[in-house]
């Protein structure tokens, strides 16, 4: 995806440019995959490329990924390991047949310098703090990992608030999930809920826009009266600090009382 693009532009589909396609019934071999790639885009780092005799420089800013991906094309440990985080050093914790990772302040973050000294020491069967070895992208992409961000549609629509979505399921009554339905499906259509909402019967067969459109638009208005206060809040607090992380743009202040809102969330 080309980010010097209008925002409306980049993801068309006559304006991003395909570097490779693997098709195999398994998963890539990320070596052998990224080789060639790895190859060409150095040569664009380092030349450019002219086009009607203008010249345009080139840099490659971010690594944008789901997270199984993006743990492979790191070389780190996936998100359901010890140290499965690709941004912070907490091992986390093995409870109920999964890693855990509860709420700590004094949290080390992986940081370009100390990531480059764990892969130095971690293999692909004895990893180190989370690290396999040396990522191949690391010659194209800097500061690695940190220019890797987090993936919000895996790890809060079809995660804390698909968890969130099936909690409240248990909690309301077949008359409370009958009045929850008839209000969302007299919701008028707009340009913000790309997905008519759907029962809540129908969990099992949401997609991350319906998870988005509970978390943004319905949960804080229609689950008010319906579930207890202290429970309501916490959504509350998420759709809040989500949302302002989502907001085009943001400045420090926006921030700061994101991180508020997601803090009281836990």
């Amino acid at each position: 995806m080309i980010h010097d693009l209008p925002k409306k532009m980049r993801s068309c589909f006559n304006n991003l440019v395909l570097a490779g396609l693997w098709c195999s019934r398994g998963k890539p071999i990320w070596n052998n995959f990224l080789k060639e790639i790895i190859s060409q885009v150095e040569v664009l780092l380092t030349e450019g490329l002219f086009v009607d005799g203008n010249h345009y420089s080139f840099a490659v800013t971010r690594l944008v990924a789901d997270m199984p991906a993006k743990a492979s094309l790191l070389n780190i440990t996936k998100f359901n390991g010890a140290y499965g985080c690709s941004l912070c050093l907490q091992r986390g914790k093995h409870q109920y047949g999964k890693w855990l990772y509860p709420l700590n302040e004094d949290i080390v973050m992986r940081m370009h310098c100390n990531h480059k000294q764990h892969a130095a020491k971690g293999t692909l069967k004895s990893p180190y703090i989370g690290v396999k070895g040396f990522s191949p992208i690391a010659a194209v992409l800097p500061e690695l990992p940190l220019c890797a961000p987090i993936d919000y549609m895996h790890q809060i629509l079809l995660g804390v608030t698909r968890q969130i979505a099936f909690a409240i399921k248990q909690l309301l009554t077949n008359a409370q999930l009958n009045k929850y339905s008839e209000f969302v499906s007299a919701i008028p259509s707009v340009n913000e809920i790309t997905r008519s909402p759907r029962s809540m019967l129908d969990l099992n067969y949401w997609k991350a826009s319906e998870f988005k459109t509970l978390l943004f638009y319905t949960a804080p208005v229609v689950l008010k009266n319906l579930i207890n206060d202290g429970f309501y809040k916490l959504i509350y607090a998420l759709s809040l600090g989500i949302r302002l992380l989502c907001e085009k743009y943001i400045d420090n202040a926006a921030l700061r009382d994101a991180s508020s809102f997601l803090i009281t969330s836990i």
